[in-house]
């Protein structure tokens, strides 16, 4: 896959991140607002929990599309794309993912 590519697939899984954190939000609210009338604590507690994961999700999606996140994915990809420049054809690379191979 080519740095542009890789790029533009590291921005594509922050979006889904933040888009899939929110819904996980959402669907915790929903379920600690239906524990609250329902009195059933645990139900509460569950919402509690899944939406305060939902946020950790989605802030970390979104950290990924701030400037800053951005230019560290380029460098680290730019990193990785002059690695794999050095090395023989017929030699993978250290990280054990030989999907990028020629």
């Amino acid at each position: 896959m080519s740095l542009i590519g890789s790029i533009f697939k590291d921005v594509g899984n922050a979006c889904k991140d933040v888009v899939e954190g929110a819904a996980h939000v959402v669907e915790g609210v929903a379920q600690a607002g239906k524990g609250l009338i329902d009195l059933n604590p645990k139900e509460m507690a569950s919402g509690v929990g899944g939406a305060v994961k939902g946020a950790f999700k989605a802030d970390e999606g979104a950290e990924t599309l701030t400037p800053e996140g951005l230019a560290a994915t380029t460098i680290m990809e730019g990193g990785v794309a002059a690695v794999h420049a050095m090395l023989p054809n017929d030699e993978p690379a250290a990280s054990g993912d030989d999907s990028q191979s020629a």
